[in-house]
């Protein structure tokens, strides 16, 4: 939580709208925070799912690409490789880093 910089407080706030309006569909749990009364808590839920969805979604950019993947030689070499490269900078890095 304190990666999205929710304190607890605001952790004790989405816990219990999520208590009053969550619902189970088929083993998924939906939040439902547009139902919510806190509109506090709502936002920094959405904003920590936002957040946290940016960065498991990985689309590679040109600034995760190294700058030999630029050149037409390795270019070619390198073509499959750019995902790699934007996960272990977006995800794994960014989980190394401290607060």
């Amino acid at each position: 939580m304190r990666l999205h910089h929710i304190d607890d407080a605001q952790a004790a706030a989405i816990s219990g709208q999520l208590d009053r309006h969550a619902s189970d569909i088929d083993g998924v749990v939906v939040a439902n925070s547009h139902l919510w009364d806190d509109e506090a808590a709502r936002r920094a839920f959405d904003a920590a799912m936002i957040k946290d969805t940016r960065v498991g979604v990985v689309t590679p950019s040109i600034a995760d690409k190294p700058l030999v993947m630029h050149t037409p030689h390795y270019r070619a070499l390198l073509q499959f490789q750019s995902y790699t490269f934007a996960a272990h900078s977006r995800s794994r890095l960014r989980r190394l880093l401290p607060l």
